[in-house]
C-alpha cells in the first residue's frame, strides 16, 4: 500500500519549491529579473562580433559502434518488456512500473541524458531498430549520411549535427526527384503525438494508468513504424516528437557526436550550431508544446486552476485540463511570434514566422532547465520506485531483484532542490538569451541585433517569471 500511495503521489504532483527553501519570494524574482535584464544590457554593449560560430568538423566515416547495437537490443527489449507489463501486470498506477517509467523516468531522464552526453535516444531508438532490420529483409539500402545523422552517436556519417534542427544542408536522398521535405517532414505528425502524451499525464484524469499508458505507446510505435516502413529510418527520427525533443536538447549538452567519435564543445556554441537561416517548424513548434507541458503541469495545482475549474466529473474535468494546456501552448506560441515580429520590424526582413522557426532552436535551453528544475524530485523519487516495482513487475508477490521492499527517500533536502532548481533556471534563461543576442549579431549585425535582443529578452523575463512563480514562488 506505501507503494502504491508514493508512486500515485509522484505521478500527480511535483514536490518542493522555492518557497519550501525560506526564500525570499519578492528578492529572488527581483535578483533573477534584474540578473537577466543586466546580461541584456552587456551583451547589446560588448558583444558586438559573432562569437559562436561552429568549428570546422572533419568528416569521418559513419560507424555504428558495439555499444550501440547493445544499446538498440537493450532498448526495444525493454519496451516488450514494458508492454507486455502494461497489459498483464498490476491496473493500479502505483503497482505497475510503466506509469513510472514512462512519465517520470524516460521523460526526465531522457532530457538529463541528453544535456549530459548527447543525443542517445536517436542512436538507441527502438523504432528505427525495427525499421531497418525490415529494410534489411527488403534489400532496401540504408540511407545516406544527412538522414542518418540524427542518430547522433555511432551512426553518423559526414554530417556534423542532425538534419532537420534548423541545420543548412542536403535533404535526404531517398526524396524522389523534385518532392519537397515539407511533404515529408510533417510537423503536425510529432506536435499530435505529443500533446497525446502531455493530455494523457497531466490534464485526463487516469490518464497515467498502465492500460491507456500502454496504448499510447503502441499508438506511437504503431506509427513510427508504420511511418518509417514507408519512408525509411530517417522518417522517424524526423517525426517522433521525443527524438527531436531530446535531439534539440542535447545542443545544449558539451558532447558533440560526429561519424561516431565524440568531441566537447562549448553548449552555447553547441546550441548556436543548431540556428541557421532555414529553420524547422517540426522542432519550433514540438518546443512550444513541450514548454506549454511544463507550464500547464504547473497551473493546474495551482489554487487559482482549482478554483475556476471547481468540482466536476472527471471527463469534464479532463476536457477543461485539455483546453487550458491548448491555450497555454497557443500562448507560448503567440508570445514568441510577437517577440520575433518584433525583431523583424528592427531589421526589417518582413518574414515573422520563418524568423520565429529560425530562432526557436535556442528556446531547447529553456525548456530542459524549466522541466527539470519543476520536476527533479520527481525524477529522483522514480528511479528508487522503478527499483521496487521492477521486482514484481506483474504484481504477483515476486520478488526477482530483492528490492521489493524498497522505500522512497528523499535525495536531496527541500533547500537543496529549490537552490538546484533556481540554477537550472538562470542558467536557460542566460544561455538562450546570449545565443539568441550572437545569432542575431552574425545574421543582422551589431546595430540591428543591439535593438533585436530587447523583444527576445521580454520573452524570456516572461517565461523566467513564470517558472519561477511556478516553482514555488
Amino acid at each position: 500500500m506505501t507503494r502504491s500511495v508514493s508512486a500515485t503521489l509522484l505521478l500527480a504532483h511535483d514536490e518542493g519549491g522555492l518557497g519550501d527553501a525560506g526564500l525570499s519570494p519578492a528578492l529572488v524574482l527581483y535578483v533573477s529579473v534584474a540578473m537577466l535584464v543586466l546580461v541584456a544590457v552587456a551583451l547589446r554593449s560588448t558583444w558586438t562580433t559573432a562569437r559562436l560560430d561552429p568549428p570546422e568538423v572533419v568528416p569521418a566515416p559513419a560507424r555504428v559502434s558495439v555499444m550501440v547495437i547493445a544499446g538498440r537490443a537493450v532498448t526495444l527489449a525493454l519496451l516488450a518488456v514494458l508492454l507486455l507489463i502494461g497489459y498483464y501486470g498490476s491496473p493500479t498506477p502505483g503497482a505497475n512500473l510503466v506509469p513510472v517509467a514512462v512519465y517520470s523516468a524516460f521523460w526526465y531522464g531522457g532530457l538529463l541524458v541528453s544535456v549530459l552526453v548527447g543525443d542517445v535516444w536517436s542512436a538507441v531508438h527502438p523504432a528505427v531498430t525495427i525499421v531497418e532490420a525490415v529494410d534489411r529483409v527488403r534489400g532496401r539500402k540504408a540511407e545516406p549520411s544527412p538522414a542518418r545523422s540524427m542518430a547522433g552517436i555511432g551512426a553518423t556519417g559526414d554530417a556534423p549535427q542532425p538534419y532537420g534542427i534548423g541545420l543548412a544542408g542536403s535533404p535526404p536522398d531517398d526524396l524522389d526527384d523534385g518532392e519537397d521535405l515539407d511533404d515529408v517532414v510533417t510537423w503536425w505528425i510529432p506536435a499530435a503525438l505529443l500533446v497525446g502524451f502531455a493530455v494523457l499525464w497531466i490534464c485526463w484524469p487516469g490518464g497515467v494508468r498502465p492500460l491507456p499508458t500502454t496504448t499510447f505507446l503502441v499508438v506511437w510505435l504503431a506509427v513510427m513504424v508504420g511511418g518509417g516502413v514507408e519512408h525509411g529510418a530517417g522518417w522517424v527520427r524526423r517525426h517522433d516528437p521525443f527524438a527531436i525533443l531530446f535531439s534539440a536538447v542535447a545542443a545544449c549538452s558539451p558532447v558533440r557526436w560526429a561519424g561516431g567519435r565524440p568531441s566537447l564543445l562549448s553548449p552555447v556554441r553547441h546550441l548556436a550550431s543548431r540556428i541557421r537561416e532555414t529553420g524547422d517548424l517540426a522542432v519550433a513548434v514540438v518546443l512550444a508544446v513541450a514548454l506549454g507541458a511544463t507550464i500547464f503541469d504547473g497551473v493546474r495545482v495551482s489554487r487559482t486552476w482549482t478554483d475556476l475549474v471547481g468540482p466536476r466529473s472527471l471527463t469534464s474535468l479532463g476536457v477543461m485540463n485539455t483546453v487550458g494546456f491548448v491555450w497555454v501552448v497557443l500562448t507560448v506560441v503567440a508570445a514568441w511570434m510577437l517577440a520575433t515580429r518584433a525583431m523583424d520590424r528592427s531589421t526589417g526582413a518582413g518574414d515573422p514566422p520563418a524568423t520565429a522557426v529560425a530562432f526557436a532552436p535556442a528556446l531547447a535551453a529553456v525548456v530542459v532547465a524549466d522541466r527539470l528544475a519543476h520536476g527533479l524530485e520527481r525524477f529522483l523519487l522514480a528511479g528508487q520506485n522503478l527499483i521496487s516495482l521492477a521486482s514484481d513487475p506483474f504484481a504477483n508477490g515476486a520478488d526477482l531483484l530483492g528490492t521489493v521492499d524498497w522505500v522512497d527517500q528523499p535525495l536531496l533536502s527541500a533547500t537543496a532542490l529549490a537552490w538546484v532548481g533556481l540554477l537550472l533556471l538562470l542558467a536557460g534563461h542566460l544561455t538562450a538569451l546570449v545565443v539568441l543576442h550572437d545569432r542575431a549579431v552574425a545574421r543582422y549585425g551589431p546595430e540591428v541585433a543591439a535593438r533585436t535582443v530587447w523583444p527576445v529578452t521580454a520573452f524570456l523575463v516572461a517565461s523566467l517569471v513564470v517558472a519561477l512563480r511556478l516553482f514555488g514562488l
